[in-house]
């Protein structure tokens, strides 16, 4: 038998509520996530970036000395 004394209207806002909780903790934990990743992904390019320039400017030191030699 249900008990009359519970306020179902009361139990599902309160419930409604909990769920708008876990969703927005779960956006800002996504949005979070999303941030952080986009700054290790940009550090990662940059990093390739710096080692590609510094490859091409060995390499081209490296033909110059060759075209220096006699």
């Amino acid at each position: 038998m249900i008990d009359p004394s519970i306020d179902f209207s009361a139990a599902a806002t309160a419930l409604m509520h909990e769920q708008v909780l876990v969703a927005q903790t779960t956006s800002d934990a996504a949005a979070a996530f999303a941030a952080a990743k986009h700054r290790v992904d940009a550090q990662t390019a940059l990093h390739a970036a710096h080692t590609r320039m510094e490859t091409e400017l060995i390499n081209s030191l490296r033909q110059l000395t060759l075209q220096l030699k006699p």
